[in-house]
């Protein structure tokens, strides 16, 4: 009988043993880190805590900040997470930080390659024979991107200005992450005419009076070679100035005070007249001329470089 009593206290002794070990070993230790830093857009209750069983490893807590910010979280939070999960209070034993900073791994962007690649565009959208300098003067700096492979891809743009902005989108292990704009003027270089010494205006051009020399042409329209000598100078010039076509003329054929023969057609008939020209007159321009013999001012089309047509 005795034995038989303590046969059953121990059983039950054992069984009291066995089912505390049971819960204690159930007891999931949830222990908080206070400083993380992640690589992914999502935030698991792994990521942030020592965890003693592997099973609430994926609780769902809430998004990782941007490459540049901060995300704090409290304990209490990620309690509520806990429980939101299904997860009874008595399972588990939360420790660690009451307060954990969140940030995201990063990296900077490289403005050396980003700006390498949009210069390699442009002067491959340039129709130029012209030597090209590319100076970029609208780069963002200190921007912070996601960790990974970084791809640059560029918007396609025609290039049909001396100052150009490129729209690039830049992407993250093949995700795109954000679009910038980078800013570049571009300088134009060439062979071009200068004015060998200084020259006076109304001046004809021979070869004696240019040179050519490599100048920067990127707001300017030089002249071609071919299209400058014998042509008349405007204006003066100075030594080393670009021969522009707004500074060169085609010199008249007759010239004010010229002595030109006045011809009339009426029918079969050809009248001519002495005149004298009121003004300069190139060919096919309409000048004033004076007749000689009548005294009178007549309208007339210049024909060659001695005679007018009277309208």
């Amino acid at each position: 009988m005795i034995i038989n009593k303590l046969l059953k206290i121990f059983f039950f002794t054992g069984l009291f043993v066995f089912l505390f070990s049971s819960i204690s070993l159930a007891l999931t230790t949830i222990e908080l880190k206070e400083n993380v830093c992640l690589t992914g857009k999502e935030i698991f209750l792994k990521d942030i805590a020592n965890l003693s069983n592997t099973s609430v490893d994926n609780i769902y807590i809430g998004q990782a900040p941007l490459p540049d910010r901060k995300r704090y979280i409290t304990q209490e939070y990620v309690k509520l997470k806990i429980l939101q999960a299904k997860i009874k209070e008595e399972d588990f034993n939360l420790i660690g930080a009451t307060k954990i900073e969140i940030t995201s791994s990063s990296q900077k962007l490289d403005v050396e390659k980003i700006t390498k690649i949009a210069q390699e565009y442009i002067l491959t959208n340039l129709n130029t024979t012209a030597r090209i300098e590319i100076e970029s003067f609208q780069i963002p700096k200190g921007v912070i991107l996601p960790a990974g492979n970084v791809e640059y891809e560029i918007e396609n743009t025609p290039i049909l200005k001396n100052q150009v902005y490129l729209p690039v989108t830049i992407k993250v292990n093949g995700t795109k992450y954000k679009t910038i704009r980078l800013g570049f003027k571009i300088h134009r270089f060439a062979n071009v005419v200068i004015a060998a010494k200084p020259l006076l205006q109304h001046h004809i051009l021979t070869p004696v009076d240019i040179e050519i020399q490599e100048r920067e042409i990127t707001n300017i329209n030089p002249a071609a070679i071919e299209d400058v000598i014998g042509k008349r100078l405007k204006s003066p010039l100075t030594q080393g100035k670009i021969l522009t076509y707004n500074l060169i003329e085609t010199p008249p054929l007759i010239k004010r005070g010229d002595a030109v023969m006045i011809k009339k057609e009426i029918g079969a008939l050809i009248v001519q007249a002495k005149g004298i020209a009121r003004e300069d007159g190139r060919l096919g321009d309409e000048i004033q001329v004076k007749n000689v013999d009548s005294d009178k001012t007549i309208n007339s089309i210049v024909e060659d470089s001695r005679t007018v047509v009277a309208k």
